[in-house]
């Protein structure tokens, strides 16, 4: 490997972005492989909604607007057009995006934005399968506050096995 890291750090959920599972795996190794031994990989995590009524799906809903700082106004929209939340663990939605200039739409783009999810504890056993010792997973951020609730963030803090790094276990 030409690059190793002490520290690698995927913020923000976006390791949920990787759609294919089979995929997810292949980085997590590949992560794995670019660690120093005994470096850490931190990601954060998160659930979806725990229920997506089938009528609402495929229709358009929460409207967002973000004001910019030229006065242009932009307008999101998202669009629940696939759910598999029990079996495949993944939803499909897509968002629509419209800038607005003195009340008159100027632009829109159209973005299909992928999730898919893991469980809490089936996280870890992937990540320990990995070859990760001592994973950790805590709750909003706070280092040792455990996972309560569905509609937190889980952060997930997992050690790259050694054989000779003193206080890392194998």
């Amino acid at each position: 490997m030409p690059y190793k890291y002490e520290t690698i750090i995927i913020p923000a959920g976006s390791f949920l972005l990787i759609e294919d599972r089979e995929d997810a795996l292949k980085v997590l190794h590949r992560l794995y492989e670019h660690l120093e031994p005994g470096g850490k990989l931190i990601l954060d995590l998160f659930l979806p909604e725990q229920n997506i009524p089938e009528a609402d799906i495929g229709k358009w809903s929460g409207t967002s607007t973000y004001h910019l700082p030229n006065g242009d106004l932009i307008t999101m929209e998202s669009k629940c057009v696939e759910a598999d939340l029990f079996f495949k663990q993944s939803q499909v939605d897509y968002l629509k995006y419209e800038k607005w200039r003195n009340g008159a739409w100027i632009q829109t783009e159209l973005q299909r934005f992928a999730l898919r999810w893991y469980g809490v504890e089936e996280f870890k056993y992937i990540l320990q399968n990995v070859g990760f010792s001592e994973v950790a997973v805590w709750a909003d951020f706070e280092d040792g506050k455990k996972p309560t609730n569905r509609n937190q963030s889980f952060v997930y803090e997992a050690v790259k096995s050694c054989e000779v790094c003193p206080g890392v276990k194998r």
